[in-house]
């Protein structure tokens, strides 16, 4: 990025215990602004800015914002108003929030509230096609219908390594392409799933057939990085 003649990056939910990161970017001369919602070590990173909830020495209430939480909260501050921002993202902050597993209290709440008025609506071709592909009803759509039917699809985009089509679906206004995109994430979900599939019947097939150990510990060499960490929470769940 530095080659590239990148001056600034903002993190969005990372970033907060990239000290050796925060010190290169620093040496480089690159201004780094860390928004994130993950536990602070003692020492947090040499960066311009650091937002983080549960800074020791912040002091706010909402401790259980979520990773597009935090970037709203930089947003608005920057804007200057709150609400002019969640009048534009309110969307986006309800999906980035359900999608990240947050509790729905205090913030939380407010945001999916609004965020699923303005979903039902949505001037976002792209979130209106991935509604439709994957047959969310907007009139009674819910944090419910986001965590289990919109967001796998858009976290697929992340895990089999094609996040642009992720990023482009939410910032293209044309609707042609906003199909394609979704019926795209659409398939890679499916890939998604398949490639899970496959990962958990081979650790299943690790596991020794009597006692269980105290610990689980299983590899695979050819175990999808995106995907495995899904298969040991249900291995861990079950």
């Amino acid at each position: 990025l530095h080659g590239q003649g990148v001056r600034l990056i903002v993190t969005v939910d990372c970033g907060i215990t990239a000290i050796e990161e925060a010190r290169l970017c620093k040496e480089l001369g690159i201004d780094l602004v860390i928004t994130d919602h993950h536990e602070c070590k003692d020492t947090l990173p040499e960066a311009v800015a650091v937002l983080d909830p549960h800074r020791p020495d912040g002091g706010y209430p909402h401790k259980n914002l979520s990773g597009v939480g935090v970037a709203f909260k930089l947003a608005a501050a920057l804007c200057g108003s709150q609400e002019q921002v969640l009048e534009s993202y309110a969307d986006m902050v309800c999906l980035g929030t359900v999608a990240d597993v947050m509790p729905l209290q205090g913030e939380n709440r407010v945001f999916v509230s609004r965020g699923l008025k303005a979903l039902r609506s949505t001037r976002r071709p792209g979130i209106a096609a991935l509604m439709k592909e994957c047959g969310c009803t907007p009139s009674t759509l819910t944090a419910t219908s986001i965590g289990f039917m919109l967001a796998p699809r858009i976290n697929a985009a992340g895990r089999m390594e094609k996040i642009e089509l992720a990023t482009e679906l939410f910032l293209t206004q044309d609707r042609e392409r906003a199909t394609y995109l979704a019926r795209a994430l659409c398939d890679l979900n499916r890939q998604r799933q398949a490639v899970e599939s496959e990962i958990y019947e081979q650790a299943i097939a690790m596991l020794p057939p009597e006692q269980l150990p105290e610990a689980i510990v299983l590899a695979g060499e050819t175990w999808h990085q995106g995907v495995v960490g899904i298969v040991a929470s249900r291995i861990a769940e079950e």
